[in-house]
């Protein structure tokens, strides 16, 4: 877990620690945040999710090749 961050806000300290995608709009919601930026929030955590399970993927076809290239290797 994030270790939570004491902030100066106009209505007085706020502690805050937002550990993944619920929390965040969980907070958003809470604080009655503008629309836009509860938006933005959404798209860029979706791409962040895309460019995770895309590295992911791309990570098992890595290992997955190379356990290929061994096998062959062997059979030589």
């Amino acid at each position: 877990m994030t270790n939570p961050t004491r902030t100066k806000r106009c209505g007085g300290d706020v502690l805050c620690g937002i550990d993944n995608h619920f929390q965040l709009l969980l907070y958003i919601s809470e604080n009655h945040c503008q629309l836009e930026t509860k938006t933005f929030f959404e798209y860029f955590l979706r791409i962040v999710n895309k460019t995770h399970d895309y590295a992911i993927l791309e990570n098992k076809k890595i290992v997955f090749l190379s356990r290929i290239r061994i096998f062959k290797s062997d059979e030589a």
